[in-house]
């Protein structure tokens, strides 16, 4: 058996031969491998912990980009194909106006491009717009509900008076179908 450095054990009872001259020879490589092994559980211990807030951050990440996902595609409902000729189309609306208003005031210059681009929108994509205004609605409903009322006092009164033109254009035709 080849002699340690260090230490020196016993043959026969397998113990280690203790010199009160190399005592501290003897201790000095335990506490150097003891502060080794205590340091490298800290720095695992914070490996580990910084995996698992990393992992937190990626799974809370992961969880709002998939709510989006499914709201983007709950939202969209009109044909897939036609989605970058709409986008072409909403764009090229929207540079329209803003050539449309080059010498209108301040407010046409920043309406004008704004509505042209929503509408044309929402002539491309009728049932994603259709889905769109359900979802502010909803929003509005949630949060602020005396304009939803207002708003839906206002939509009551609009297709009323629509009604009331369908009926005086159907009555009028009546009229003059009778004449002639």
């Amino acid at each position: 058996m080849s002699k340690d450095f260090y230490r020196e054990v016993d043959p026969a009872s397998d113990k280690l031969i203790v010199d009160r001259e190399n005592d501290s020879l003897q201790q000095q490589p335990e506490k150097l491998t003891t502060f080794i092994r205590d340091q490298r559980l800290k720095i695992a211990d914070g490996v580990e912990d910084t995996k698992q807030n990393v992992d937190k951050i990626k799974n809370k990440y992961n969880e709002a980009e998939n709510k989006v996902n499914s709201k983007i595609s709950n939202v969209y409902a009109d044909d897939r194909n036609k989605l970058g000729l709409g986008v072409a189309s909403m764009v090229v609306a929207t540079m329209t106006g803003s050539i449309m208003s080059r010498r209108a005031g301040r407010s046409m210059k920043l309406i004008t491009p704004l509505l042209l681009g929503i509408f044309t929108g929402m002539y491309v994509f009728p049932r994603t717009a259709h889905n769109v205004c359900d979802r502010v609605y909803d929003y509005e409903l949630k949060h602020f509900p005396v304009l939803a009322n207002k708003q839906r006092e206002i939509k009551g009164e609009l297709n009323e008076g629509l009604q009331d033109c369908r009926d005086f254009s159907r009555k009028f035709r009546k009229m003059i179908n009778e004449w002639f």
